[in-house]
């Protein structure tokens, strides 16, 4: 009875473990290049960036910062925030978007590796999957930016960072 229990405990695990992959394959995402994507390929694609600087560029078309290895050979991180005049972006990465609800974040990945206020102005939670690590940014109380696109509510996403 005892090794039944164990099996049953072993093929639970290795199915949660097959489903959350199977949720990443899933769950939209809409950036137009990837973590870990050549970086001379991917800028071919999205053309001149708005802004540089040593590892990173930012195209405020997509609402997006790329950040690169030292060489400039691979993506080594994303960010989807808003920028001036309300230009931001507007997609998904792994299910998560900008204005979304914390509630509606645990529904997709469960309890945080971690929370952690980062200022009066928001807080930090992070999910780590797979072999990545989402870092999503949420409003600690609402307000209005017209340079952040009007109105915007308390716990509701600010800013997402992939690596």
């Amino acid at each position: 009875m005892k090794n039944l229990y164990l099996l049953l405990f072993i093929l639970l695990i290795i199915t949660a473990c097959r489903t959350r992959q199977t949720q990443l394959d899933v769950l939209e995402y809409t950036l137009p290049v990837k973590i870990d994507d050549d970086w001379k390929k991917a800028s071919e694609k999205l053309g001149k960036p708005d802004r540089s600087g040593a590892n990173f560029f930012t195209f405020y078309q997509y609402g997006i910062i790329i950040y690169t290895d030292a060489a400039h050979q691979k993506i080594t991180s994303i960010i989807a925030t808003w920028f001036e005049r309300g230009i931001h972006f507007t997609g998904k990465i792994y299910g998560i978007g900008l204005g979304d609800t914390l509630p509606k974040c645990r529904r997709l990945w469960g309890q945080e590796q971690r929370k952690e206020s980062k200022s009066e102005d928001y807080y930090l939670v992070v999910w780590k999957l797979e072999k990545r690590t989402l870092e999503v940014e949420f409003w600690s109380q609402g307000g209005n930016d017209v340079d952040l696109g009007g109105a915007y509510e308390a716990d509701t996403v600010k800013r997402i960072k992939i690596t």
